[in-house]
């Protein structure tokens, strides 16, 4: 691990503990040289905090935000660490992101169809699995998984899980 990581560990438990004060339920995410926390609403609203070592950089730490449903965000923002708290505490953007992400992403994995938060792929989960059961008597789709290349993205499988579960916490519910 590179040095200093409990300076960050004790950025990211402040941020875990404004975020279980305000009722948000939180994942988190650890690997060499990175780590990711997660917050999420009912409605789909959902903050993340991104931590990344590099030997030219150090620690890089990025700080996203996105509304819920009915607020009509479709994509993340990445803010400032303040922008994010007051977020945190009271559903709403105040001031500028520093950049409105769209469809700018680094998913590699050519599947057409994916979603900015888990909440958003389960109800899209959801409405697929109906339909199709509707029209066809079959559900292929099984479950949504995080993207491999892109932290903002979630995608719908029909595979069974592989593999140890990497996330830690709450798992969303609709």
């Amino acid at each position: 691990m590179p040095a200093h990581p409990e300076v960050r560990i004790a950025a990211f438990e402040a941020r875990a503990d404004l975020m279980n004060r305000n009722g948000w339920a939180i994942t988190r995410h650890a690997g060499r040289g990175e780590a990711r926390l997660e917050g999420v609403r009912r409605g789909g609203a959902a903050v993340m905090v991104t931590a990344r070592y590099s030997e030219t950089k150090g620690w890089r730490i990025r700080h996203y935000v996105i509304g819920s449903v009915s607020d009509g965000w479709i994509e993340w923002a990445r803010v400032r660490r303040s922008a994010q708290e007051s977020f945190i505490a009271t559903d709403r953007l105040d001031g500028t992101p520093v950049r409105w992400l769209g469809n700018d992403s680094k998913c590699r994995c050519r599947k057409t169809v994916s979603e900015p938060t888990e909440w958003r792929a389960l109800q899209r989960l959801a409405e697929v699995k109906l339909a199709r059961l509707a029209t066809r008597g079959v559900e292929a789709e099984k479950r949504v998984y995080r993207c491999p290349d892109d932290a903002r993205r979630w995608h719908m499988t029909s595979q069974e899980r592989r593999g140890p579960e990497t996330w830690s916490g709450a798992h969303v519910s609709l």
